[in-house]
């Protein structure tokens, strides 16, 4: 966790998923939702420990976070042109 926490500082914005049990997993990803939960869950503590305004993406969200993204590098560009 001391290297992830050392690293935040050079992210604008950090993104976590959410699982979600009611959409199927995938070919060839493991099929094991207990473990899918349980890893989700572990993820979301460590994720909430480091930075806890980080933006969740669910399948629901997608666009929205897109925009918060796009709009987050938008910025940072204005910022680096030069005057």
């Amino acid at each position: 966790m001391t290297m992830v926490k050392a690293h935040i500082p050079d992210y604008d914005i950090l993104i976590r998923t959410a699982v979600d049990t009611d959409i199927a997993v995938g070919e060839g990803r493991d099929s094991d939702a207990a473990f899918r939960v349980e890893a989700a869950s572990s993820i979301e503590r460590l994720v909430n420990q480091i930075e806890p305004k980080a933006l969740i993406l669910t399948s629901g969200n997608r666009d929205k976070i897109v925009e918060r993204v796009l709009e987050s590098v938008r910025s940072r560009l204005l910022t680096l042109r030069p005057q």
